[in-house]
């Protein structure tokens, strides 16, 4: 049997095209992972330890603790945003 083009399909070829393709949709779907800490941005959370623009302090978020930073002082109990998140650190700010 030959397509439109009068090419006689190989079956290998075949069965490895829709091996790839079904593959696809997992591919699409890995780019698209987003990583805990990256969930993290834009939450809230509550100071543990105070946070002055020379040291970092604690924040607590999800029942878990964080090491964080601020460009500004924060007493431990204040209520923070969550701006950005580097490594294992979170630059955070109080929420208003």
């Amino acid at each position: 049997m030959r397509d439109k083009k009068g090419i006689k399909p190989n079956k290998s070829n075949s069965f490895i095209n829709d091996f790839t393709y079904s593959l696809q949709p997992a591919v699409i779907k890995k780019n698209k992972i987003i990583t805990t800490s990256d969930k993290l941005v834009g939450e809230y959370g509550i100071v543990t330890k105070t946070i002055s623009k020379k040291q970092f302090g604690e924040v607590k978020v999800n029942k878990k603790k964080w090491t964080a930073y601020s460009d500004e002082n924060i007493s431990k109990g204040t209520k923070v945003k969550i701006l950005s998140v580097s490594g294992v650190k979170l630059k955070v700010e109080t929420h208003k």
